[in-house]
């Protein structure tokens, strides 16, 4: 019987895929460079497995180490809402929340620099008066 070489990265992707979340999403989700994973050559190290853990906890982690045992913790169902977040200096706010509020502000600039290139042009015409 051929044993599967796989390693943590091979069933970590296999863990996204299944739940839906492409690597990108999950670099920005656990606060990693958006490359962390495409670069990854083999197993997590200590840090990175810990923010698995907070922000998949349904994600059973000794099968991500060692592949033994089901991709999914018994004790949280895999329909279960992923934790989705944004990772600022240890803090965490929900993923959404994170991007609706950056929506908002750029909502927000975009108005602001609208009203500022009108006014200069007004400032312009009464400059040539």
């Amino acid at each position: 019987m051929e044993e599967k070489k796989e390693n943590s990265k091979s069933r970590f992707l296999e863990f996204l895929n299944s739940i839906g979340i492409s690597q990108y999403k999950c670099a920005q989700m656990c606060g990693w460079a958006s490359g962390y994973l495409t670069g990854l050559k083999g197993d997590f190290g200590a840090d990175k497995l810990a923010t698995m853990i907070s922000i998949f906890p349904q994600l059973n982690i000794v099968w991500i180490i060692n592949g033994k045992g089901e991709m999914f913790n018994s004790d949280i169902s895999k329909n279960e809402e992923v934790k989705e977040a944004s990772k600022e200096q240890g803090s965490t706010i929900p993923f959404d929340m994170f991007m609706q509020t950056t929506n908002n502000y750029n909502k927000i600039i975009a108005e602001k620099d609208a009203e500022i290139n009108a006014l200069r042009q007004e400032v312009e015409k009464l400059k040539n008066k």
